[in-house]
């Protein structure tokens, strides 16, 4: 019910697990997403976007999923957002990341959820307009509509509770890395609650 996100920001360079071509990959699925969210815009295969992710997740609410990107982090040539999209999620929108230039290179891990096997989608947008996506299939399921324990309650109060950390030493007038965890509800409203069988409504919360 309640998820505590860590998005890290480190130099480790991940393995990469997808192919080198995305033709023909979750073609359907994805072709409806690609209308709704990145209609008029050319995406182009982009291997240099390294994930990280499990081929089976043991829980579709908690799938452990990182990325980076081998790309310039220049005044005039760098990363500006990268999209999480899962198709077949009822929310196919997962998660945006927004960059500047002093953000360095773009790597990020945090958790997501599936409500089905499914191919999860990283698109990258550059300072300069272009699309880039790569994808891997990950095996999960039950994330998004699954059923949920918990106390709703706890929940409410402690929902919003932040924590950041310097992953190194901090210094004046310098970009510096840092680990940020996030206490935030993770109800969709399609979720049941585990004893009643009841929907489970979202908990309103601003981070």
């Amino acid at each position: 019910m309640l998820r505590k996100s860590v998005l890290l920001i480190s130099s480790v360079m991940i393995i990469s697990l997808s192919s080198p071509s995305l033709a023909g990959v979750d073609a359907p699925a994805w072709d409806k997403v690609n209308s709704s969210f990145f209609s008029g815009k050319t995406l182009e295969d982009g291997p240099f976007i390294h994930i990280d992710a499990p081929k089976r997740a043991a829980s579709g609410a908690q799938v452990p999923f990182a990325f980076s990107i081998d790309y310039p982090a220049t005044k005039d040539d760098y990363i500006k957002s990268v999209t999480l999209v899962v198709p077949e999620n009822p929310v196919p929108l997962t998660a945006v990341f927004h960059f500047t230039p002093d953000s360095g290179k773009v790597d990020i891990a945090t958790r997501i959820r599936l409500e089905v096997d499914d191919y999860v989608h990283v698109v990258a947008e550059t300072s300069d307009g272009r699309y880039f996506r790569n994808a891997v299939p990950v095996k999960a399921s039950g994330g998004c509509g699954g059923t949920v324990g918990g106390d709703v309650n706890a929940a409410k109060k402690t929902a919003g509770q932040m924590k950041l950390a310097a992953v190194d030493p901090v210094h004046a007038g310098k970009p510096a890395q840092g680990r940020l965890m996030i206490r935030h509800p993770m109800n969709t409203g399609l979720q049941r609650d585990l004893m009643t069988q009841a929907f489970v409504q979202p908990i309103s919360s601003r981070i």
